[in-house]
């Protein structure tokens, strides 16, 4: 981004089902926070010609940041699009019941490395990067995000873009050519991996097709959960991990 290289790959997308899927995906994160979130206001189902890649990563950093910083209430994500011509007004909303962001914090929570001035904020890790990457796509976009926030009582980001109308593509022209279909029986999968959202997106990929997992974090985890288990049939083991990688895990089992 940072070099100018960066170009949008635009294709014909669905706004309200890319929400939902992104919706899917932190549904399990939020859950295990005691947090729910709402997804009545994405039932739009409008066609749009845009990076479904570039849009998916800024929906889920602020997703993602709404589920980190709140500890009790509700998030909700709202698509609201209106069709002028050929284009349409795009406006998503991610809005939640957290920490809240300080006024003088506000004019700078888009630059780099960023973090709020805040104890009770420091708790929450990070690396200040995720807000300003957020804002950059949204530049390269050609569109606008805005921030509200109270502290203590939440935070609402509105993204506004403007994206050229698309014709909708049926479902049997977007799947993939060679769909693997659920399994007959399902297997219980334990998913070895060092980053959250990985394991995330492995455990809903593999509940799709019909099979039951549970996750590890490390290596070491790894080794614990099958010395005291009999009932995992499969592992999908990450290479790359701290302390213990992939291959000394595998070895060691």
């Amino acid at each position: 981004i940072q070099s100018g290289e960066l170009e949008l790959a635009p294709e014909a997308c669905n706004v309200g089902q890319l929400c939902r899927d992104a919706v899917a995906l932190f549904t399990p994160r939020a859950q295990a926070k005691g947090l729910s979130i709402n997804k009545e206001q994405i039932n739009c189902d409008q066609w749009v010609m845009t990076d479904p890649l570039r849009l998916r990563q800024i929906i889920t950093n602020l997703l993602g940041n709404a589920i980190k910083f709140t500890e009790q209430g509700v998030i909700t994500l709202s698509c609201r699009t209106q069709r002028i011509g050929n284009k349409v007004n795009l406006t998503l909303k991610v809005k939640d019941t957290g920490i809240g962001i300080a006024k003088k914090d506000l004019p700078t929570i888009f630059d780099r490395f960023s973090q709020v001035d805040d104890s009770n904020a420091r708790r929450f890790q990070g690396t200040g990067l995720g807000l300003s990457i957020v804002h950059e796509l949204t530049e390269l976009f050609g569109g606008q995000i805005r921030v509200e926030s109270e502290l203590g009582k939440g935070t609402c980001f509105t993204l506004s873009l403007s994206l050229a109308a698309a014709e909708a593509v049926s479902t049997e022209e977007s799947a993939p050519t060679s769909p693997i279909a659920p399994a007959a029986e399902g297997l219980n999968i334990l998913v070895v991996d060092d980053v959250e959202i990985n394991r995330m997106v492995a455990e809903i990929i593999l509940t799709k097709l019909g099979h039951s997992s549970i996750g590890a974090e490390s290596g070491k985890e790894a080794i614990g959960l099958l010395g005291n288990r009999d009932d995992i049939d499969l592992v999908l083991m990450d290479l790359q991990m701290p302390e213990l990688d992939g291959y000394e895990t595998t070895r060691l089992l």
